[in-house]
């Protein structure tokens, strides 16, 4: 990856919704490959503890990428959405789970990262506008 693209990716706040990404493709894509293999007649045992782990793991630090965006916009919005949708999600796959309320919490983890996304634009376009 170039020096230019890799700038771009570290200072706009992407890697938290790549992050989510991963997320939801750990969730979702691994729930439409096992029914699809299902459906070809063969059958895969996921360990469930260890799939909610890998969701968790890329949600949480999608949240973390979130909070570091604080430091850049001085806004703490974008972390207090992002952890209202980490904690029912960390709830929903590790004690009772609920599809509605993991897709809520997706949700907000999605709308954190847009947030956050907007804020650190917002930010950039203030810095460069204030002069030297």
């Amino acid at each position: 990856m170039n020096k230019h693209y890799r700038n771009i990716v570290n200072t706009s706040g992407l890697w938290g919704a790549i992050l989510l990404a991963m997320s939801l493709l750990a969730c979702y894509g691994t729930l439409a490959l096992v029914g699809l293999m299902s459906a070809l007649g063969v059958g895969l045992a996921i360990n469930e503890g260890l799939w909610a782990g890998v969701i968790l793991i890329f949600a949480w630090a999608a949240v973390a990428l979130i909070a570091l965006g604080a430091r850049v916009h001085d806004s703490f919005k974008p972390v207090a959405i992002a952890l209202a949708g980490a904690v029912p999600l960390t709830y929903t796959l590790l004690v009772d789970y609920r599809p509605a309320i993991e897709i809520a919490a997706f949700v907000l983890l999605a709308f954190a990262c847009g947030y956050d996304i907007l804020r650190r634009k917002s930010a950039a376009g203030i810095r460069a506008a204030r002069p030297c």
